[in-house]
């Protein structure tokens, strides 16, 4: 019985050992996914300025396209063409809210609700 309970004690013990021993570990390789992750959605980033338009990476409006207003907000989205740039690649034309056209190009925007008023 005695000896029963040294091998419980020491079963405990060892496994206290063990966990202590993990820890480190697991919080590298916790590290080490959150590092590859950031690294990951940088290169997507990087990808994505690459092909798709905005005013983040440079890129001037070429033109203010159809509006539509959605749904669930009510928020109101302009198709919006963009110019080549200079290194010969054309961007994306995506949709954009109201906000973010005035926040970068309210000209652009006054522009083509003027037009549209006409």
């Amino acid at each position: 019985m005695k000896k029963q309970q040294e091998e419980i004690v020491q079963l405990i013990n060892t496994n206290q050992q063990n966990q202590k021993c993990l820890q480190p570990i697991l919080q590298q390789d916790s590290e080490l996914i959150q590092e590859s992750s950031s690294e990951q959605s940088q290169k997507i980033t990087e990808i994505k300025s690459q092909t798709e338009g905005g005013f983040e990476f440079g890129d001037l409006l070429e033109k203010i396209g159809q509006a539509v207003q959605t749904k669930e907000k009510g928020e109101k989205m302009y198709y919006v063409l963009w110019q080549k740039r200079s290194n010969g690649i054309i961007p994306k034309n995506r949709w954009v809210n109201s906000e973010y056209l005035m926040k970068h190009d309210i000209k652009a925007l006054c522009y083509y609700l003027q037009r549209k008023l006409q």
